[in-house]
């Protein structure tokens, strides 16, 4: 990483991720580094916030793109922040995909080697440089599960003393020349890296602009910072924040978090699947790397929308009140965020008939999703009058409920406004 801007300041509207691909010595592809750069036109790193860069390059994967997507079954090597390795439950990557790569001055920390056996008793793997190895005052306390070595430095693999019999892979880096690269494989390298494979190319962020509500993100943040604070009361607050529910969902259904039992179909279940430290880190990262300002008048009519659905679910036997507010809220995502409601729901963890009720209007929970589309269409003339004034007094509450919701965070809102209507 090399400090300041060459290119005459940050663009941190067009920032972007880069893969380089890593090759084991049959020089088949199972591996890729992650790489963030400030523009899609950077050809190198100029990175004045580390933290800041690995949360926008995290943002990308996790959020944006999808980390199967991005790599497929193959691993993903990534540079973490001190920050993040001293931070239990900082990392949102998966265990099973993840190969961790510390910065240089980690290992000079006494807090690192318990840091690191964390991390590996989690199921991550960590790499190490050996220089950095070379030059600590310390001693190795634990067994790294890599060791890179610029081979532009040394074209010999780190002789390491382990603390067990068990050797690290040897992953040789900065390999530019077909000579380059049959040196390391003869040297003993068991995986490469390097412009040898291929020229980087830059993915650009996410062309769909992920919506950011300041406001609320750090009202989540308070409530999470409060030992008393109950999960599933934080539903009606982080259904303001439309993008981000979407990213809990999709982490929801993260094999991170190890088996899941049947759907998550509400935000309260994902909340709860997903834990208050991990939330914590989710909403952190997103506040970092928000790409606009919140489209506030957007948002209260997705409020409004959901509330209205679960109050018409109390009316309605067969239909939860709270899968109703997912519904309502999740209904209209998709004008929202810009994005087909098939690529939306492709990835959240919603059963089946939830996704066709979003996807095609079917079932039970679809005819629900047809009356909000005909009440705000205006389209209810084929109804009795007694429904449409049914509808109308539900649209009241429902609409009351979402502004004292949306009131600015100076506003103490009292306990009534911590209910969504019947949701609740």
């Amino acid at each position: 990483m090399n400090a300041g801007n060459n290119s005459g300041g940050p663009a941190p509207d067009g920032y972007g991720i880069a893969l380089q691909p890593v090759c084991d010595r049959a020089l088949d592809h199972i591996g890729d580094k992650l790489l963030y750069r400030e523009s899609a036109s950077a050809k190198k790193a100029n990175i004045d916030n580390a933290l800041l860069a690995t949360a926008r390059a995290c943002s990308s994967v996790m959020f944006d793109i999808g980390l199967r997507e991005l790599v497929g079954n193959r691993s993903l090597l990534c540079t973490i922040p001190d920050e993040w390795l001293l931070q239990p439950g900082a990392i949102l990557y998966p265990p099973e995909q993840t190969i961790l790569e510390l910065g240089p001055e980690a290992l000079r920390r006494p807090e690192t080697p318990a840091a690191i056996s964390r991390l590996q008793a989690e199921g991550y793997r960590v790499a190490v440089d050996a220089v950095a190895i070379e030059t600590s005052k310390q001693p190795l306390e634990v067994n790294p599960d890599i060791v890179k070595t610029d081979f532009r430095r040394s074209q010999l693999p780190a002789r390491l003393e382990n603390p067990d019999s068990s050797k690290p892979l040897q992953l040789a880096t900065f390999i530019e020349t077909a000579e380059q690269l049959e040196l390391a494989r003869t040297a003993g390298f068991d995986w490469l890296q390097g412009f040898v494979f291929s020229l980087l190319v830059v993915i650009p962020r996410t062309t769909h602009r992920r919506s950011g509500n300041r406001a609320v993100e750090l009202q989540l943040l308070a409530a999470l910072s409060d030992d008393d604070c109950s999960l599933p009361e934080l539903e009606p607050l982080l259904a303001q924040h439309p993008s981000l529910s979407t990213v809990v969902l999709r982490q929801a259904n993260s094999a991170a978090l190890g088996p899941r039992r049947g759907s998550v179909d509400t935000l309260a279940d994902a909340i709860l699947r997903i834990g208050s430290e991990r939330l914590r880190t989710m909403i952190s990262t997103f506040m970092l790397t928000s790409n606009e300002p919140i489209r506030r008048l957007q948002a209260r009519q997705l409020l409004v929308r959901a509330g209205l659905a679960a109050n018409l679910a109390e009316r309605i036997a067969s239909v939860s009140s709270r899968v109703a507010f997912s519904i309502g809220l999740f209904s209209r995502l998709d004008v929202f965020e810009g994005q087909p409601m098939e690529d939306l729901v492709r990835d959240l963890p919603f059963s089946d008939p939830i996704k066709r009720a979003l996807t095609h209007r079917e079932g039970e929970l679809g005819k629900l999703i047809k009356i909000l589309d005909e009440f705000e269409e205006g389209g209810l003339d084929r109804l009795g009058g007694k429904t449409v004034a049914m509808l109308n007094e539900d649209y009241l509450r429902s609409s009351a409920w979402a502004d004292r919701w949306m009131r600015d965070d100076e506003e103490d809102g009292g306990e009534e406004s911590q209910s969504a209507p019947a949701a609740r």
